[in-house]
């Protein structure tokens, strides 16, 4: 019914990263022009991506991977929450993950071929110093889950420590760093692409504290160092440069990342917001649907203005849902103008249409469901 391929239109970032249309498409587009630019330059790109929560980072983060996937091996992660001791290897942990351990072992096992067919030292293939490299060597002879879970942060066994060749039972922060570097590097060497880190949810780290801060500090300076292989974007929900976490306004940090790499993702304006709902409408409409005779059928059927880009709502159903987004900013009921509650308030609305069986959807739609859903916790 009505002719769209999903019965809403809030898109998922992760699933359809597609989707990403409206006003923040040309921005995207220029960023990831940018960030091509380095890349193929042979510069590793730094940035930061900040702004009020829910106003689409992740969407434009997920869009902007997927538009560089031909120059650069992109992985997404969301950073653990944290507490005052959390260590820099539990995000190392993650990382790992989201590379992949068949991935990550399949390129170490290339490199390590390589090193042995042509006798390059094995710590000038994999980039790591020599402590780290025997670790790797004695893993792949022994036990290679055994070595995976000690790359990826773990803590093993003292026998388990014996059988690999370590020197500790988990890695260090700076040999964490090292491992995320060496297979940057390995996917530049064998596949000649840039590893393209995206870390969502950066603010979670606003809660270390002390030797932790510190320890998580060095790391992610580390991560954004002149010498390190690996690409990083950090993304950050704040709504000031005064609630962003320390880590990233430390001034080593932010002086390696370069402040025209922190990158602002305003808050949206009335008619950026039409201009999202419109395109999300053109996105979602089944190709072939005929519309213009769909249209015709209910001119006469309603008083407030249908057509082909705002159905099948109508122009003043629309109208209102930005509408009261604003109103509910005005009065601090949410903290930033971002078209979460417009989406979620159409939704809802097509929601009522579709069990209803409507032939359009007027503002007194839009208004029954402000009745019926606690839209925003009002």
């Amino acid at each position: 019914m009505y002719g769209l391929k999903k019965d809403y239109l809030t898109p998922n970032p992760r699933e359809e990263p597609t989707a990403f249309v409206g006003p923040r498409r040309a921005d995207a587009d220029s960023f990831v022009e940018h960030m091509s630019r380095i890349i193929k330059s042979g510069r590793v790109p730094k940035a930061v991506l900040w702004g009020a929560f829910g106003t689409g980072k992740t969407h434009f983060a997920h869009y902007v991977g997927m538009k560089l996937d031909d120059i650069a091996r992109v992985t997404y992660v969301e950073c653990p929450p944290c507490h005052r001791r959390t260590k820099f290897t539990e995000l190392h942990a993650a990382i790992m993950r989201k590379i992949g351990r068949e991935y990550a072992l399949g390129l170490i096992e290339q490199a390590i071929r390589e090193a042995n067919r042509t006798g390059k030292p094995l710590t000038e293939a994999l980039g790591l110093d020599q402590d780290m490299a025997a670790v790797v060597r004695g893993g792949f002879a022994s036990d290679r889950i055994m070595l995976w879970r000690y790359l990826s942060g773990e803590k093993l066994g003292s026998r388990e420590v014996r059988l690999i060749g370590a020197i500790s039972p988990q890695l260090r922060e700076d040999d964490a760093v090292a491992i995320i570097s060496s297979i940057a590097k390995l996917v530049r060497v064998f596949e000649k692409k840039q590893l393209l880190i995206l870390i969502d949810e950066f603010e979670n780290t606003h809660a270390l504290l002390g030797d932790s801060l510190m320890m998580f500090i060095g790391a992610v300076r580390g991560l954004v160092d002149e010498g390190s292989d690996v690409g990083v974007v950090f993304i950050v929900s704040a709504r000031s440069t005064d609630e962003m976490p320390y880590i990233i306004v430390e001034d080593p940090v932010r002086r390696r990342i370069g402040l025209t790499n922190f990158i602002y993702y305003e808050e949206y304006t009335h008619e950026e917001l039409e201009q999202l709902v419109y395109q999300l409408l053109e996105f979602r409409r089944e190709e072939g649907f005929k519309l213009d005779q769909v249209l015709k059928g209910i001119v006469a059927e309603v008083s407030e203005t249908s057509n082909a880009k705002t159905y099948p709502f109508t122009k003043e159903a629309i109208a209102l849902a930005i509408d009261k987004v604003f109103e509910l900013r005005e009065s601090g009921k949410i903290p930033s103008i971002r078209p979460k509650e417009a989406l979620d308030l159409l939704d809802y609305a097509l929601a009522l249409g579709l069990q209803n069986r409507v032939p359009t959807l007027t503002s007194k739609f839009v208004e029954d469901a402000l009745a019926k859903y606690p839209l925003a916790k009002e």
